[in-house]
Protein backbone atom coordinates (compact mmCIF):
# COMPACT_ATOMS: atom_id res chain seq x y z
CA UNK A 1 0.00 0.00 0.00
CA UNK A 2 1.07 3.64 -0.60
CA UNK A 3 1.33 5.97 1.99
CA UNK A 4 2.44 10.03 2.07
CA UNK A 5 4.57 10.52 5.24
CA UNK A 6 3.28 14.29 5.99
CA UNK A 7 4.26 16.50 8.60
CA UNK A 8 6.08 15.52 12.06
CA UNK A 9 5.43 18.59 14.17
CA UNK A 10 7.67 19.46 16.77
CA UNK A 11 8.25 22.29 19.56
CA UNK A 12 11.48 24.53 19.22
CA UNK A 13 13.13 22.39 22.32
CA UNK A 14 12.51 19.33 20.62
CA UNK A 15 16.11 17.33 19.83
CA UNK A 16 16.45 17.16 16.65
CA UNK A 17 17.96 13.59 16.99
CA UNK A 18 15.15 12.08 19.21
CA UNK A 19 12.95 13.05 15.97
CA UNK A 20 15.30 11.46 13.75
CA UNK A 21 15.27 8.24 16.11
CA UNK A 22 11.01 8.33 16.03
CA UNK A 23 11.12 9.02 12.01
CA UNK A 24 13.96 6.13 11.49
CA UNK A 25 12.03 3.34 13.20
CA UNK A 26 8.70 4.29 12.38
CA UNK A 27 9.44 4.25 8.76
CA UNK A 28 11.60 0.80 8.85
CA UNK A 29 8.66 -0.48 10.36
CA UNK A 30 5.96 0.74 8.11
CA UNK A 31 8.37 -0.72 5.23
CA UNK A 32 8.75 -4.27 6.84
CA UNK A 33 4.95 -4.65 6.60
CA UNK A 34 5.29 -3.79 3.05
CA UNK A 35 3.79 -0.25 3.24
CA UNK A 36 5.36 2.20 0.42
CA UNK A 37 5.95 5.69 1.65
CA UNK A 38 5.73 8.00 -0.84
CA UNK A 39 7.30 11.88 -1.13
CA UNK A 40 4.06 13.93 -1.88
CA UNK A 41 3.74 15.51 -5.36
CA UNK A 42 1.53 18.34 -7.18
CA UNK A 43 -0.38 15.12 -8.87
CA UNK A 44 -0.42 12.59 -5.97
CA UNK A 45 -4.13 11.36 -5.87
CA UNK A 46 -6.08 12.09 -2.88
CA UNK A 47 -6.82 8.65 -2.51
CA UNK A 48 -3.57 8.18 -1.46
CA UNK A 49 -3.20 8.22 2.91
CA UNK A 50 -1.17 11.08 4.09
CA UNK A 51 0.15 10.27 7.70
CA UNK A 52 1.28 13.67 9.68
CA UNK A 53 2.02 13.39 13.67
CA UNK A 54 2.34 16.13 16.09
CA UNK A 55 5.29 15.24 18.80
CA UNK A 56 3.24 15.95 22.64
CA UNK A 57 6.32 14.73 24.63
CA UNK A 58 9.90 14.22 24.72
CA UNK A 59 11.00 14.45 28.16
CA UNK A 60 14.90 13.08 28.50
CA UNK A 61 14.67 13.29 32.58
CA UNK A 62 16.58 14.46 34.85
CA UNK A 63 20.00 12.82 35.53
CA UNK A 64 19.89 13.76 39.50
CA UNK A 65 16.79 10.90 39.61
CA UNK A 66 18.16 8.49 37.13
CA UNK A 67 19.54 6.17 39.57
CA UNK A 68 15.99 6.43 41.59
CA UNK A 69 14.16 5.03 38.89
CA UNK A 70 13.91 7.80 36.13
CA UNK A 71 13.50 7.88 32.66
CA UNK A 72 12.78 8.99 29.37
CA UNK A 73 9.76 9.49 27.83
CA UNK A 74 9.00 10.20 24.16
CA UNK A 75 4.24 10.47 23.03
CA UNK A 76 3.65 11.08 19.96
CA UNK A 77 -0.02 11.61 18.34
CA UNK A 78 -1.68 11.44 14.62
CA UNK A 79 -3.67 10.83 12.12
CA UNK A 80 -3.70 9.18 8.58
CA UNK A 81 -6.04 10.83 6.31
CA UNK A 82 -6.91 11.09 2.98
CA UNK A 83 -8.06 14.31 1.47
CA UNK A 84 -11.57 13.64 2.44
CA UNK A 85 -11.78 11.50 5.55
CA UNK A 86 -9.62 10.93 8.57
CA UNK A 87 -8.87 7.25 8.14
CA UNK A 88 -8.24 6.81 11.81
CA UNK A 89 -5.69 8.05 14.53
CA UNK A 90 -2.87 6.21 17.11
CA UNK A 91 -1.29 7.98 19.90
CA UNK A 92 2.00 5.83 20.95
CA UNK A 93 4.83 6.22 24.17
CA UNK A 94 8.19 4.98 24.10
CA UNK A 95 9.96 4.98 27.74
CA UNK A 96 12.77 4.26 28.75
CA UNK A 97 14.29 3.42 32.37
CA UNK A 98 18.21 3.93 33.53
CA UNK A 99 20.56 1.31 33.72
CA UNK A 100 23.59 0.59 35.52
CA UNK A 101 23.73 1.97 39.16
CA UNK A 102 24.87 5.36 37.68
CA UNK A 103 22.13 5.81 34.86
CA UNK A 104 22.31 6.42 31.35
CA UNK A 105 22.68 9.83 29.18
CA UNK A 106 20.09 11.57 28.70
CA UNK A 107 20.39 11.53 24.75
CA UNK A 108 20.54 7.31 24.87
CA UNK A 109 17.64 7.06 26.46
CA UNK A 110 15.56 9.85 24.94
CA UNK A 111 16.56 7.90 21.89
CA UNK A 112 15.30 4.57 23.04
CA UNK A 113 11.91 6.02 23.57
CA UNK A 114 11.96 6.99 20.10
CA UNK A 115 12.45 4.43 18.98
CA UNK A 116 10.06 2.33 20.52
CA UNK A 117 7.75 5.43 20.27
CA UNK A 118 8.42 4.86 16.27
CA UNK A 119 7.59 1.34 16.82
CA UNK A 120 4.26 1.39 18.32
CA UNK A 121 3.03 4.31 16.45
CA UNK A 122 4.09 2.11 12.71
CA UNK A 123 1.98 -0.79 14.38
CA UNK A 124 -1.04 1.32 15.24
CA UNK A 125 -0.67 2.84 11.28
CA UNK A 126 -0.37 -0.40 9.73
CA UNK A 127 -3.95 -1.60 11.68
CA UNK A 128 -5.55 1.68 10.68
CA UNK A 129 -3.94 1.04 7.15
CA UNK A 130 -5.46 -3.08 7.11
CA UNK A 131 -8.72 -1.35 8.53
CA UNK A 132 -8.92 0.33 5.56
Amino acid sequence: MDCILGSISKGPTIPHWAVEAFRLAFLSELAAAGVNIQAQAEDTPGRVPVITAQIVRADPGDWYWRPLGGHAVFEIYGQVRTATATLGEFHATGVRRWSGILGSNSEALLTGAARLAGERAASQVIDVLAAR
